[in-house]
């Protein structure tokens, strides 16, 4: 059915409706309010338990790091992912709360600092920010020019934290004679793709992870 202009369908988890434009949470109706959905009883449990194996799981996809040293992108990336099932069933604030406690232990126990700040700076909270921006933002391109804007301003400061304030000077090494320019150029090439797999993953989250978790 359409609503407001964008197209919604049916979710069997509960009697709400899942946005197919944004596939936000936030756009279903009654079960949704301000963005959060009201746990029912039956599923709060099976929510709080969730929320805990996401963060853990993100822990350890962080420590693999220091198993595969040559996938310093590609592993931050996977552990911020792990927490999008909090930020879509607990809420954005529980998803923000566990960010943080797994980018503080990442920091203190990761033996490899660039991934531990790559974490923190980008994709950790990244994947629970695009559920945010796609609710508050319909419009594609004022949407991808904020990410797009996320994204470098993130990336430059990261690396800016590392070299400075870390004192890998490895790295500022390593981003001479135009490289650093030509890995932030990389980067904006990836990051639809990056993009794209998020989207890909909060769907297939939605029409069958979520049928496994929450069934009546």
């Amino acid at each position: 059915k359409r609503q407001g202009g964008y197209s919604y369908q049916s979710c069997n988890s509960c009697t709400t409706c899942l946005c197919t434009y944004c596939l936000c949470s936030s756009c279903c109706r009654p079960c949704i309010t301000r963005g959060r959905a009201h746990l029912r009883p039956n599923n709060q449990s099976t929510r709080v338990a969730l929320g805990g194996i996401s963060a853990a799981l993100s822990l350890t996809l962080l420590l693999l790091s220091s198993l595969i040293p040559f996938a310093t992108y590609a592993v931050p990336a996977m552990a911020g992912i792990a927490l999008l099932p909090i930020g879509i069933e607990i809420g954005l604030s529980a998803g923000a709360l566990s960010y943080g406690a797994v980018a503080l232990l990442g920091l203190l126990i990761l033996p490899d600092r660039e991934v531990s700040m790559l974490f923190i700076t980008f994709f950790g909270y990244y994947p629970l920010l695009k559920l945010r921006i796609d609710r508050m933002l319909r419009h594609r391109f004022p949407r991808l020019l904020l990410k797009f804007g996320i994204f470098n301003v993130t990336m430059i400061g990261c690396y800016w934290a590392v070299i400075r304030l870390l004192g890998m000077g490895q790295i500022a090494e390593e981003l001479e004679n135009g490289f650093g320019a030509l890995l932030l150029l990389i980067g904006n090439l990836s990051f639809p793709v990056y993009e794209l797999a998020l989207r890909n993953i909060m769907l297939v989250y939605h029409s069958r992870v979520r049928k496994l978790l929450f069934k009546n």
